[in-house]
């Protein structure tokens, strides 16, 4: 069971980031600033790799909602 739960995170973070990485390129191409972005991932800055990550962090974030919602939900009809 905890493989799995493991497994199922790990598919979402990785969706998560090459949903990011493709929302930041098409965003790049449309303005065109592909070189900026491309120098931005080789410096490591940080503002790439939290655009890169935002999807996974809102989805989280949503997910945590939705369960303690649940949770006030089945602890009032208790």
């Amino acid at each position: 069971m905890i493989k799995k739960i493991i497994a199922k995170e790990w598919l979402l973070l990785l969706g998560s980031i090459l949903f990011g990485i493709t929302c930041i390129f098409i965003l790049c191409i449309a303005l065109g600033t592909t070189e900026e972005l491309i120098e931005a991932f080789c410096k490591l800055e940080i503002e790439a790799y939290f655009f890169v990550l935002s999807p996974y962090f809102l989805l989280q974030f949503v997910r945590s909602v939705i369960w303690a919602i649940k949770v006030l939900k089945k602890s009032k009809s208790e």
